[in-house]
């Protein structure tokens, strides 16, 4: 746990954002085997709604420390770095797991001796298998490939940013990085190693060790499958911890978040409202259940009760303020409406958040308009004379109406862009497409395993297609709870 802390104290000393994160450590990669993604790795970073994960396999880490270190810096790299190569991922979390201490600062690039052995001793791969690899290549799969491409990626990595800070942050220099015009051929006589002045970061709160309660394993176990959007897995470990401790409200709230991702938004208010009644404090379980209470027929009153609570349990998280909004703008609460969208806008990096604190206003001032405005007075009929009409002959009855097209329905707490299909991108996680219109980019991903709802799709499309380009649309999402390179997941797209 010292460890820990100490690469945490250090990655924040050097800028980089740092998540908090649940640390699930296994014997070994036999035990880690039905958490682990493709490849070799015996670790992984899991990004999550509400919860990240730090995953290690101990005995078959090598230097288990390290990497828990690394993987702390992956979760330090996802909002610069998502998008880039596998390599650099690799590489410069590599290198950041082995920051060492110094006198008012951080050394960076100390040598990582497993690395500089591997590729003294072994024909290295060529470069653009690296370059070009991704998580389930082959060069993964087999151990020594694997060995060579984690110590040429550090050794890429390494060439790139250390002693080149020309006056950057390293979190700046991270950002600038692009693929090098040139690459090593050979170990370097000696390598860089870069002393960076700054200050340790005190701890943002005291780190505890407890033993974990008997339902809370398997929970947070069902929590990393569903952060891996192993949906059908999740559900059923849920559901049995459900019938195991039927007081807890864990599992109903996290079944009510996998049913609102599945669209059931009925069962989800069933399951939310079931967490809410065992006395859930989950600011995430609050928000959830006021966004379907605000659906026609529901209970305002009680959506807004809930708004509220969510601010309060967690007052950083600008979408809790958005939904305070929106329920105090069906009650006709203007003010208290103005209010939420301040606190919005002073806590939203989303720079499309923003741009809603301007719509939502711009709806409360018409609002406001429609009821200053007097009701019109009502003219009394005209008389108007009536003649029997001629009866018509007898017809066959009219063909059947087509099909109705399928209507976009609303989807609680989603917002909807305009824009054309840039770009596609087909990843193992899923897909991620980049949506331009003339004023904002967005980036929405569709999670592997929770399609999309397509609307009127061009050419009978039953999925979105990784060559699908310059199409426009309108796509509906759901904002992510940090602001980063993804804006937030795909809902459904209207074409």
């Amino acid at each position: 746990m010292a460890a820990l802390e100490s690469a945490h104290a250090r990655m924040t000393a050097l800028g980089l954002p740092v998540p908090s994160c649940d640390v699930v450590i296994f014997l070994d990669l036999a035990a880690m085997q039905p958490y682990a993604p493709p490849g070799r790795a015996v670790g992984l970073y899991q990004q999550g709604i509400e919860t990240s994960f730090l995953v290690v396999a101990w005995k078959d880490a090598g230097d288990p420390l390290r990497a828990l270190a690394h993987e702390l810096a992956h979760s330090a790299l996802v909002p610069g770095i998502r998008a880039q190569p596998l390599w650099l991922r690799e590489g410069l979390a590599e290198v950041l797991s082995n920051l060492q201490p110094a006198l008012g600062g951080l050394r960076i690039g100390a040598p990582i001796g497993g690395h500089l052995e591997t590729l003294r001793k072994r024909p290295w791969l060529e470069w653009r298998r690296v370059l070009d690899a991704v998580p389930d290549s082959p060069i993964l799969l087999e151990a020594e490939s694997n060995k060579l491409f984690y110590a040429q990626s550090w050794l890429l990595a390494h060439s790139l940013v250390v002693g080149r800070s020309s006056g950057k942050s390293f979190a700046a220099r991270i950002e600038a990085l692009s693929e090098p015009a040139e690459l090593p051929g050979r170990v370097p006589e000696s390598l860089a190693i870069e002393f960076v002045p700054a200050r340790a970061a005190a701890p943002q709160t005291e780190a505890k060790v407890r033993a974990l309660e008997p339902w809370e394993h398997d929970y947070r176990l069902a929590e990393l499958l569903r952060a891996m959007n192993r949906a059908g897995q999740a559900r059923e470990a849920l559901e049995s911890l459900r019938s195991q401790f039927p007081q807890r409200p864990e599992p109903a709230e996290s079944l009510g978040a996998l049913d609102m991702d599945a669209l059931e938004y009925r069962r989800a208010e069933e399951r939310l409202g079931e967490a809410v009644r065992l006395g859930s404090e989950n600011p995430s379980t609050h928000y959830r259940y006021s966004l379907l209470l605000m659906q026609p027929g529901k209970s305002a009153e009680t959506a807004a009760r809930h708004a509220r609570r969510a601010v309060e349990l967690d007052p950083s998280q600008p979408l809790h303020w958005l939904a305070q909004a929106q329920a105090e703008m069906q009650l006709g609460r203007w003010e208290a409406a103005r209010s939420s969208l301040a606190g919005l806008d002073r806590r939203a990096a989303d720079p499309l958040l923003r741009e809603q604190v301007k719509v939502e206003t711009a709806e409360i001032e018409r609002r406001q308009e429609q009821q200053r405005r007097p009701p019109p007075t009502p003219q009394p009929p005209e008389k108007v004379a009536m003649a029997a009409a001629p009866q018509p002959p007898s017809i066959s009855p009219p063909p059947p109406a087509p099909a109705a097209r399928p209507k976009a329905q609303p989807h609680p707490g989603a917002l909807t862009f305009w824009g054309f299909i840039r770009r596609v991108e087909c990843t193992e996680e899923g897909k991620i497409l980049t949506v331009t219109s003339p004023r904002f980019t967005v980036r929405v991903r569709e999670p592997a395993g929770r399609p999309a709802r397509l609307y009127s799709p061009p050419r009978n499309l039953r999925q979105i297609p990784c060559t699908l380009k310059d199409v426009e649309v309108n796509v509906v999402y759901r904002p992510a709870a940090r602001f980063g390179p993804i804006n937030g997941d795909l809902v459904a797209v209207i074409f």
